[in-house]
């Protein structure tokens, strides 16, 4: 079965869409990406659900850097995880990522302080 998870970071500032084949991500080997990360879960979280958020975290992250560059975010996140996250082998597919948009005129000096030597 196929699932997409559609995720927005800070009321929309950025979006992550998501694709997953749950027939190859199951719960193990969610459990064991979990367990190799140290991301805390319970018996009663959706750990399929953990690993996609553990992904769109990181594509999100990715994109400050590489904007809305799909195949530059991919490759930043391989080459940045020890576990191939995103892939035919994980069955996770980014389909779609709105980055987030750095605006330097939304950065506000809120003080400065002197310091004594």
């Amino acid at each position: 079965m196929k699932k997409i998870y559609h995720f927005n970071y800070d009321y929309g500032v950025a979006e992550v869409t998501i694709a997953v084949d749950t027939d190859i991500l199951t719960e193990e080997p969610a459990c064991t990406i979990l367990d190799f990360y140290g991301w805390y879960y319970d018996k009663d979280t959706d750990r399929i659900g953990e690993v996609i958020k553990m992904c769109a975290i990181e594509v999100i992250r990715a994109g400050v850097r590489y904007g809305n560059d799909l195949t530059a975010i991919k490759e930043y996140v391989k080459e940045n995880n020890e576990l191939d996250l995103l892939g035919d082998k994980s069955g996770i597919k980014v389909i779609a990522f709105e980055p987030f948009q750095f605006d330097e005129v939304r950065l506000e000096l809120e003080e400065i302080e002197t310091l004594e030597k």
